[in-house]
């Protein structure tokens, strides 16, 4: 699961759009759509957002939307995409960034920490609807989040 989330949100982090939704369709199937797994949930966001499913996706985001931590930090910068709120992508995503990946996590899979491609994907697709991501990471560097 964690690999497909990597590539599909690193693809999108490229701007590779038709490729993460090549990916998508590769991760996901349509006729065993569920949601409660986290790594499936934010596989789901990503792909129903790129492929213009607006019941899905809505469905995500109401659905989750009082979630605790990642989560609801997902459906923050989401529903920022879907409003082209600026915003509330940023907050999202700083609310993301600090959560997701622990220490702990970080010595266990070596280079994970340099790049955060989820939330640089995010912020790809903010930049692509010219939104203005503002947060300051060391994951997310300035001259990516301009690329």
């Amino acid at each position: 699961h964690e690999a497909s989330v990597q590539a599909l949100y690193g693809a999108a982090a490229i701007g590779d759009l038709k490729l993460a939704a090549e990916i998508f369709s590769l991760a996901a199937d349509p006729g065993m759509y569920f949601h409660q797994i986290f790594n499936v949930f934010r596989t789901w966001l990503l792909g129903a957002y790129l492929l213009g499913d607006k019941r899905v996706l809505g469905q995500l985001l109401r659905l989750h939307r009082f979630d605790k931590g990642l989560w609801r930090a997902y459906c923050k910068a989401f529903n920022g995409l879907v409003a082209q709120r600026g915003k509330d992508v940023s907050d999202g995503l700083t609310i993301l960034l600090s959560l997701e990946q622990r220490p702990a996590d970080l010595v266990q899979m070596p280079g994970l920490g340099l790049i955060h491609l989820p939330a640089l994907g995010i912020a790809r697709l903010a930049r692509l609807r010219n939104l203005a991501v503002t947060l300051k990471d060391e994951r997310l560097p300035d001259s990516l989040l301009r690329w």
